[in-house]
Parts: structure tokens; C-alpha cells; sequence
């Protein structure tokens, strides 16, 4: 555990979320804090780039990121896994491309580090020199609420 702490405070992954090409799941978070109604008993079995394992537990997660445009994004991840152990949070890359079996019109783009929304919206996928993965800089949903950031001023992503 101490370990594990001493390698998200080196790279902030409490605010951070890897987009997962190999993630098998919709969502895998560590901490609590992205899920304001809590989480339900559940054992799921997970695959990602930081390997293999279960999930305890499972729920509707809602995260925020700041398009380049200045609007702020809410993405409501709705059957997220929650999994302390995980080292960092992860978004499947195939969640972003697909909803219900049917494509989005969203589009991840590594080499501009760039992700598109369907909308035109556009958030930064900042790439880790030295893990050599994307990240796209988030806020739990306290967090986020903390600011005082009217609710018109939200665009909804749902997952």
C-alpha cells in the first residue's frame, strides 16, 4: 500500500484517468470520491494495462474535465467498477468508440492527444513520457462541486 500511494502521488493519478485501449470494462477507478451514491457489492472480473484482477464493488461514477474551449465536461459512467488496488483510473478506449454495441461519434486521436466528442468539444489526452500512456486530466465530483460552476455551463457525457 505504501508503494502503491507513494506511485500516485508521483503521478497524480488521483486526477487522472488513462484512456485504456486494453481495458475490457467501461471504467476502473480507485477511489471512492467519483462515486457520490456510493457503490454496490460486486465481483467483477477486469482487464487493463495495469493487468489483470477483480473489482469489489461497482457503480454509477461521474467525472469532470475542462474541454480546450473552457466548458467543463461531466462523463457519468454508469456501471463503473470501483478497485482500490488499481494504480491508476482507467476509461476503456472502446467505451469512448461504442455505446450499446453502436458507434459514437467520438474519436481518441494518440498522436494529437486529443480526444473529440460527438459535440466538437475537445479534451487534452496528455501523454506520460515516462509510463508511455494517455491521460486526460480529471475531478471527482466534490471536488468539482466545490467550484460553484453553474450547471448550465455542463456538457453531459453518458456511459
Amino acid at each position: 500500500t505504501v508503494q502503491l500511494n507513494k506511485f500516485r502521488m508521483q503521478y497524480n493519478a488521483m486526477h487522472r484517468i488513462c484512456i485504456d485501449s486494453g481495458c475490457n470494462f467501461l471504467a476502473v477507478l480507485f477511489d471512492l470520491s467519483y462515486f457520490p451514491q456510493g457503490v454496490n457489492d460486486s465481483k467483477l472480473s477486469l482487464a487493463g494495462v495495469t493487468g489483470t484482477g477483480e473489482a469489489s464493488a461497482q457503480g454509477i461514477a461521474h467525472l469532470y474535465a475542462r474541454a480546450e474551449c473552457g466548458t467543463w465536461c461531466e462523463f457519468v459512467l454508469d456501471g463503473a467498477a470501483y478497485q482500490p488496488e488499481c494504480p491508476v483510473h482507467l476509461l476503456s478506449l472502446d467505451a469512448l468508440h461504442y455505446l450499446h454495441g453502436e458507434p459514437t461519434a467520438h474519436d481518441v486521436n494518440f498522436r494529437l492527444s486529443r480526444v473529440t466528442m460527438a459535440d466538437g468539444k475537445c479534451i487534452g489526452l496528455n501523454r506520460d513520457k515516462s509510463l508511455r500512456l494517455h491521460f486526460v486530466e480529471i475531478m471527482p465530483y466534490a471536488d468539482f462541486h466545490k467550484l460553484n460552476v453553474q450547471d448550465h455551463s455542463v456538457v453531459k457525457y453518458y456511459f
